[in-house]
């Protein structure tokens, strides 16, 4: 399937639902995650761009986690936060940071949850929404490739996920 830019609709749900974000480094068969410094570089780089975006930010163990009302910041605060994370120390961090995207009606454990669960299916450096995230989003800056249903751990039905870059 052909990269897909979304192309309709606002940036704001309507009907008030959040996007949540999830950030996290892990680990590719590369060697470990990084640790110390590196995380730490990492959890400063998600919290400043969360918070330039208008976002609110929580750390649970070592997911960084993100609500906004509005899902075109969410975009913005991802895909600055990747930039950030591949300038650094010659991109060596990049290759562990995956972020995912979502909507819902309320942040919930259960919601995070899912959207962890999209955000490891994103390439090292990248991004993986879901289709909900697209169509509630409309326009966006980037392109998306889709990946088609994917199944992920815990959920009964496949979801439609796109990635970053396509």
């Amino acid at each position: 399937m052909p990269p897909v830019r979304p192309s309709t609709g606002g940036s704001a749900t309507a009907d008030g639902r959040r996007a949540l974000l999830v950030a996290e480094l892990s680990a590719d068969g590369s060697g470990p995650v990084p640790t110390g410094r590196d995380a730490a570089f990492f959890r400063g780089v998600v919290e400043k761009e969360v918070a330039r975006f208008g976002g609110r930010a929580s750390q649970v163990g070592t997911v960084l986690r993100a609500e906004f009302g509005d899902l075109g910041q969410s975009l913005k605060c991802a895909l600055a936060v990747q930039d950030q994370v591949g300038n650094h120390d010659d991109g060596r961090l990049i290759k562990w940071s995956r972020l995912g995207l979502h909507v819902a009606d309320a942040p919930s454990a259960q919601t995070f949850a899912v959207v962890e669960r999209i955000g490891r299916k994103a390439s090292p450096g990248g991004l993986c929404v879901s289709r909900e995230f697209v169509s509630a989003l409309g326009k966006a800056p980037v392109m998306f490739a889709p990946l088609g249903p994917v199944l992920l751990s815990g959920i009964a039905k496949p979801m439609d996920l796109f990635a970053w870059p396509p």
